[in-house]
């Protein structure tokens, strides 16, 4: 069970707050004052705090929230505009970090609400192409994956209608320089990769962009540096909400 707190229809939270509730184990209250004047059983295990911006709470209403649920385990699910937030301190002690675009790996994980995701090594029918602008660029993500005993191999764009097979493609960011590269090339891979799956590997995620690359294709969002685990989740797992 988890109780949600706070703004649950901002566009980079939607996603996270349907698979949430379609688990028909998460209850909701809009503020934490709210969550303390109508709580929920003191017992709940899990609280969710959701951040769009960087906006302070007083300590002393924290506190109040611990008091009212003191076995909870707590996190923040943050929006893009909380990034950078712990070069100026730490705020929100005690609560685990969750960016938005990292929910559907690390909230999974942490809320226990779906018991499915595994991080051990998948087991592929093909190698898992890393496609970069450069060998150097994908260098690091392959070895990662070498590391824990998945087969993987740098490729340039170029060759990919003449190498593989491959099970799954994880696209680096400095390969594509527009929304409309990603499109065309997702397009012109799926003639020659069969039923490759496709991965987006990104320095600064944006929610209007992943959804549009949701729409040609895409399958899971990674942002650098690389989080192995959430890479393995993705690799496990047929389809991705984000």
């Amino acid at each position: 069970m988890m109780l949600w707190i706070g703004d649950n229809e901002h566009p980079e939270f939607r996603d996270a707050w349907t698979w949430a509730i379609e688990s028909g184990q998460c209850k909701h209250r809009d503020s934490i004052d709210a969550a303390i004047e109508q709580p929920v059983a003191r017992s709940i295990p899990h609280i969710l705090i959701a951040r769009p911006d960087r906006q302070p709470q007083p300590a002393a209403t924290f506190r109040a929230l611990q008091q009212q649920y003191p076995l909870a385990s707590y996190a923040t699910l943050l929006g893009s505009l909380c990034e950078g937030e712990q070069r100026t301190g730490t705020p929100w002690p005690h609560c685990q970090r969750i960016y938005w675009h990292r929910w559907s790996f690390q909230l999974v994980a942490w809320s226990g609400l779906n018991h499915q995701a595994s991080t051990s090594a998948p087991t592929t029918s093909g190698c898992i192409g890393i496609v970069s602008r450069s060998r150097w660029i994908g260098s690091g993500v392959v070895d990662s994956l070498r590391h824990a005993n998945i087969p993987c191999v740098a490729v340039a764009p170029q060759q990919l209608a003449v190498a593989g097979p491959y099970s799954d493609l994880l696209w680096d960011d400095s390969v594509i320089a527009t929304l409309d590269d990603w499109q065309a090339q997702a397009a012109a891979v799926a003639a020659h990769a069969g039923t490759a799956r496709h991965h987006w590997l990104v320095s600064s995620p944006r929610v209007e962009t992943w959804h549009a690359i949701q729409a040609a294709g895409f399958e899971s969002l990674h942002s650098k540096p690389l989080d192995l685990d959430s890479i393995l989740a993705s690799l496990n797992r047929r389809a991705v909400t984000a």
